[in-house]
């Protein structure tokens, strides 16, 4: 049986290691190039079953709760807002895109370090991690995803006219 003294000095221990392993990776994801954001590459493409965003509207309700989320991504030099996108502005638009890729890293990342404790301090605080790690990161991952499938969606579909507005204007210009 363990003692309350030594479950608290766990969980204190186990906060504190939570706030410095967040500031470390999102200090981390902050310092990505961007280069290495741009590459479309193993889990960080969109998948078809994503429909464009549309699974996460309608089976996930994520248009519903995720301005809710907290927002980190300016926290340091350099790192950007996720809030709200400038309509218009492709530049704009695609940092935003490039955005999503860091913070699903940073989250992705917070997940499996977050679930370090679970190894190491007593038996039953198992559950109270895991939970944490879970709802703290999960939300923010599918956030992203769904911003960035719903990006892809307008990007595909803005390709798709161009393209057809200058085969029918080939020669006028």
């Amino acid at each position: 049986m363990i003692s309350w003294h030594n479950a608290v000095v766990a969980m204190a221990l186990t906060v504190l290691y939570w706030v410095v392993i967040s500031a470390s990776v999102g200090y981390v994801g902050a310092k990505l190039p961007l280069v290495s954001l741009a590459r479309r590459y193993g889990s960080y493409r969109i998948f078809s079953f994503e429909r464009g965003g549309t699974f996460y509207e309608r089976y996930l309700k994520v248009r519903r709760w995720k301005r809710y989320l907290p927002e980190a991504g300016d926290i340091f030099e350099g790192g950007v807002s996720k809030r709200s996108l400038a309509l218009g502005v492709t530049d704009a638009k695609l940092r935003f895109y490039l955005e999503t890729k860091r913070a699903e890293f940073v989250h992705r990342y917070l997940i499996l370090l977050e679930l370090v404790p679970t190894f190491v301090w007593f038996g039953f605080f198992h559950e109270v991690v895991v939970a944490y790690a879970v709802l703290a990161n999960v939300p923010c991952l599918v956030a992203q995803r769904y911003n960035r499938a719903r990006l892809e969606r307008i990007y595909k579909a803005i390709e798709t006219e161009a393209l057809s507005y200058a085969e029918r204007n080939i020669g006028t210009g």
